[in-house]
């Protein structure tokens, strides 16, 4: 028993490690779309391993994933990361599971897992009840995604991300759907 929980601690740190290089790859190719950077995602991973505190060996998988699609829409979906995911995810929330039953707190490992459920769910449930509750309290407005095989933000004509906006009625239901 205890050395199935330290292979399913294993394989469940090793996917949480994935998220979590997923969530920062993604925001640094949404700010290089947003100000057009033209930011190689490979070569900042290469700059990192050569010099950097982070320097894992983990890095070169990454590397290797960009070097052969350098316009990957999110590290999940490159074959090598999407193959763990399919394998361990249920490996990921026995471990969550485990560790809230006996009362340990695991942030890191809950957000990993919320992030990997969260692109491959096909209504971004949580989000869009924040974006829209952000947006009726202050019109701050919310964004999109293009759809599940494609997990980007909308984007104008103009390579701008696409916000929107909702109109509540009195009865603070949303008019005129989510556009």
């Amino acid at each position: 028993e205890k050395e199935q929980f330290i292979k399913i601690a294993h394989d469940a740190l090793y996917l949480a490690k994935i998220s979590s290089y997923a969530q920062g790859m993604a925001l640094l190719q949404a700010a290089s779309k947003e100000y057009n950077w033209n930011l190689s995602l490979g070569e900042i991973v290469k700059g990192w391993r050569s010099g950097c505190i982070i320097r894992a060996q983990f890095l070169d998988e990454i590397t290797k994933a960009y070097e052969k699609n350098p316009e990957i829409p999110n590290l999940l979906t490159a074959p090598r990361f999407a193959e763990v995911v399919k394998k361990d995810l249920n490996k990921l929330a026995n471990f969550i599971e485990i560790a809230h039953w006996v009362k340990v707190p695991a942030p890191a490992m809950d957000n990993a897992f919320d992030y990997v459920l969260q692109l491959a769910s096909p209504v971004m449930i949580s989000a869009q009840v924040s974006a829209l509750q952000r947006d009726y309290f202050g019109a701050h407005g919310y964004f999109k995604l293009k759809g599940l095989d494609d997990p980007e933000v909308m984007i104008t004509p103009e390579g701008k991300i696409r916000e929107f906006h909702t109109e509540m009625d009195a009865t603070r239901t949303p008019r005129g759907g989510m556009d």
